[in-house]
């Protein structure tokens, strides 16, 4: 078998090319994607409105909707209200 031409379209990017990041800027973006999930979270905690079938779920207590610091689970899934804003 011959295996000379498989990469014969496959193009080496340079070494400078590549950029590289510093640990710190790592964990800038770490702390960045974090702030953005606690901002999204605490945007559906402050959120008064719900609708109509997620209260009933609610009321029904069997376990399928809780809710918890504000946010409710349904199935174990976060509710995300119908909000633009959200």
């Amino acid at each position: 078998m011959n295996t000379q031409d498989n990469n014969k379209d496959v193009q080496i990017l340079k070494e400078e090319l590549w950029k590289r990041r510093t640990t710190a800027e790592i964990m800038i973006l770490k702390r960045n994607n974090r702030i953005e999930k606690m901002d999204f979270l605490k945007k559906i905690q402050l959120n008064g409105t719900r609708e109509q079938e997620v209260i009933q779920e609610l009321k029904k207590k069997d376990g399928q909707a809780w809710k918890n610091d504000g946010i409710v689970y349904i199935e174990e899934q976060i509710y995300i209200p119908n909000k633009k804003k959200i």
